[in-house]
């Protein structure tokens, strides 16, 4: 094998083992820590009931890995349960906006909703996206029917770096920011005489 077909082959293997191959499926583990600024408990209970996967493009993978002419060649394929995830954000979120998270009973305010897009991908710059509907209900009535979604773009060049724990990095963030907009609307609601 002469020189160049060498430094083809070391080069391609850096490529795959440092930046991670784009034909190699990714199984980032989906996490979540609240970021909203901790509040003084409120004496308030509230419980976070469960969030239906409605997503239509899949319900399995939450991305795709493209190749540098942005062809699809892999799946991103999470470790653990979307609606799981989204519920435990809840769950943190307003643990640390001071409420109490009870077991459902006819008394307490009850928080779910559809899950119906969380999507990741990278090519020149990482994308996440998370579309959520929330519903709240409060002494038997529907007070908030809503939808919620953010797309975040991250183009920092460690997009070129898509490891499992990047996917989840950038999920994580993009459930933040739009968790910064549904938890003040759910605590005005339900803090409401």
């Amino acid at each position: 094998m002469s020189w160049r077909n060498q430094s083809v082959v070391v080069f391609c293997i850096v490529v795959c083992s440092g930046v991670g191959c784009a034909f190699v499926q990714r199984h980032p583990m989906l996490s979540y820590d609240a970021a909203l600024s901790p509040a003084s408990p409120n004496g308030a209970a509230v419980t976070v009931g469960d969030f239906a996967d409605q997503r239509t493009w899949s319900r399995d993978k939450i991305g795709d890995i493209r190749n540098g002419f942005g062809m699809k060649c892999a799946d991103i394929v999470p470790r653990n349960s979307v609606t799981d995830w989204i519920r435990e954000a809840f769950i943190k979120e307003l643990s640390n906006a001071g409420y109490t998270i009870s077991d459902a009973d006819s008394t307490t305010p009850v928080i779910n909703g559809i899950v119906l897009d969380v999507y990741t991908n990278s090519l020149v710059n990482f994308v996440g996206r998370v579309r959520l509907k929330v519903i709240l209900t409060k002494d038997g009535q529907e007070v908030l029917n809503k939808e919620y979604f953010y797309e975040n773009i991250n183009n920092d060049a460690a997009s070129l770096f898509n490891t499992e724990e990047s996917y989840a990095e950038m999920m994580k963030m993009t459930l933040q920011y739009l968790m910064k907009t549904i938890v003040p609307e759910l605590n005005q609601k339900l803090l409401a005489k």
